[in-house]
């Protein structure tokens, strides 16, 4: 558990510290059906990775991966697997994909432009309903 003022720590916190992951939860995520994000670093292939569960139904999932495709730069893919014991798809993406990011930013900022992207991936899907 850390105060509100560890989100002022640059992203590259998470490489200097490689064994600790950021785990952060608030009530703005139930907008973008989102209970919390996690983000560590990939040790195998460099990037940071953002995890999370996304709350919606399953007959969703190529709309998720085709709106992530465009959401994000890069390969900018990430990997979704639909959890049937939960009912909820576990999301998972570079941070590095994300438009705008950089190593040197604060968490908090890193977090935003995650929401922004979440936000994003929700309002596509509200159109496909």
């Amino acid at each position: 558990m850390e105060t509100a003022a560890f989100l002022n720590e640059p992203v590259i916190y998470l490489k200097k510290h490689r064994k600790e992951y950021v785990y952060i939860v608030s009530d703005w995520f139930g907008i973008i059906g989102v209970d919390g994000i996690a983000l560590e670093l990939d040790d195998v292939f460099g990037h940071y990775n953002c995890m999370l569960g996304l709350k919606v139904q399953k007959k969703y999932g190529p709309a998720i991966q085709t709106g992530l495709s465009e959401l994000l730069e890069g390969d900018g893919k990430g990997e979704i697997v639909f959890d049937g014991n939960e009912g909820i798809w576990d999301v998972n993406f570079p941070l590095n994909d994300v438009p705008g990011f950089k190593e040197e930013m604060p968490l908090m900022e890193a977090f935003v432009k995650i929401y922004e992207v979440l936000f994003a991936l929700q309002e596509k899907l509200e159109k496909m309903s």
